[in-house]
């Protein structure tokens, strides 16, 4: 007898699904027989294609960097997944590249609410179903060497937001409950790499991402995926 994966009828909740890391996470998902919801900002071809491949996939077109966090979660269709779901994977997060003294008030609020708040707003918002389900998997994504505190030359904003998330990872599994956990991949450049250091593949960190979902003996993973560099 076929042994069902750990996914097979779960529902799940994908913030960034239309390209990179958060699309190939959720071919995964759909392939081991999740219910997904998508959410990103342009309905791509991609999406469509799966659409047409399988039944459980429903997309929710949203330009998260132009919304709130709280109204984001008020939004009727992603109210209503989050009052029933059983995994969450939030690959969004815009990067910024800025000294300190170039970094605008624009910038920080803009990191601060998209890679801190809105997925620490989703993972309280999530965890109530899981805790009732007795099941959760939620994976997150830092920055590049970001599971401790640590000088940044160029990305201290986005840097120090990323650091935050590591806080809320390590909070989220002590305290979600039996059979939820709760882990990060913390990923090198996926494109647009400095001279000499290696691009990490999106389609890499999503079966990275998928293998920490798939058992609850590991929790509270932060996952250095960056071929070693360190950033300055």
């Amino acid at each position: 007898m076929e042994t069902k994966s750990v996914f097979y009828k779960k529902i799940a909740f994908v913030a960034g699904a239309t390209k990179g890391t958060g699309l190939e996470l959720t071919k995964l998902l759909l392939k081991n027989g999740a219910h997904v919801f998508a959410a990103g900002r342009n309905y791509s071809s991609e999406i469509k294609q799966l659409q047409s491949e399988y039944d459980g996939l429903t997309f929710e077109q949203i330009d998260f960097n132009s919304l709130t966090p709280a109204q984001i979660i008020q939004i009727p269709s992603i109210k209503n997944v989050l009052s029933k779901i059983q995994i969450l994977a939030v690959p969004y997060g815009p990067f910024i590249q800025k000294k300190l003294e170039e970094t605008t008030a624009e910038d920080w609020t803009s990191l601060a609410l998209n890679d801190i708040a809105l997925p620490g707003t989703l993972l309280s918002a999530s965890l109530p179903s899981m805790q009732k389900n007795g099941f959760g998997r939620i994976i997150l994504f830092g920055g590049t060497r970001t599971d401790s505190v640590r000088s940044y030359k160029t990305t201290a904003a986005y840097s120090a937001c990323k650091t935050a998330l590591s806080v809320l990872v390590k909070s989220a599994a002590a305290c979600g409950g039996q059979n939820i956990t709760c882990n990060a991949i913390l990923p090198g450049f996926t494109s647009n790499a400095p001279e000499n250091t290696t691009e990490v593949s999106a389609d890499f960190l999503a079966r990275q991402a998928f293998y920490l979902m798939s058992t609850e003996e590991l929790n509270g993973v932060l996952l250095n995926a960056d071929r070693g560099w360190t950033p300055a």
